[in-house]
């Protein structure tokens, strides 16, 4: 399930590259300022100007937007909130509990670690909430203690 609005997100990339664009252009305006037109040299300044230019083409180069999802399986969670943020990949079977609030999940996993999804990083409060309570039951589905509290695996009743 995406995370982030298409529309926000070609606003989001469109604002890195202008951001870009504008370093660039005034970093190099700077820097040739620098060199040919003042009549004093100052190194401080040069150095600076050419930060700013390296900035600008890092900015153009190097900063691509990622999709922000959430995606659950029956082995998995993936989910990266946001655009430039790194992917999270977290197996049911890792997990030893959940703790959901209003902002955040926390998973506690086996080996006493803990890891926090913040609710606060989606978009649209109605799909963190979907989020949320998706979490929750499929981990009382999974038997895994859901804010405390332990449930068995729900088993499919014989007919």
């Amino acid at each position: 399930m995406p995370l982030y609005p298409p529309n926000q997100k070609r606003k989001t990339q469109n604002f890195i590259r202008l951001a870009g664009a504008f370093f660039t252009v005034g970093g190099g305006v700077a820097l040739l300022r620098e060199f040919f037109i003042e009549d004093l040299f100052r190194l401080s300044w040069a150095v600076d100007s050419g930060l700013l230019l390296l900035l600008g083409v890092l900015f153009l180069e190097r900063v691509k937007l990622k999709d922000a999802y959430f995606s659950m399986d029956t082995d998995y969670i993936r989910y990266r909130l946001t655009l430039v943020g790194r992917e999270r990949e977290l197996s049911w079977n890792m997990l030893k509990g959940i703790r959901v609030s209003e902002h955040v999940v926390l998973f506690e996993m086996n080996d006493g670690q803990s890891l926090a999804m913040r609710l606060g990083n989606i978009q649209d409060p109605l799909v963190a909430l979907h989020v949320a309570r998706s979490l929750q039951l499929v981990a009382l589905e999974k038997g895994i203690i859901v804010n405390g509290v332990k449930t068995g695996t729900i088993k499919a009743a014989d007919k």
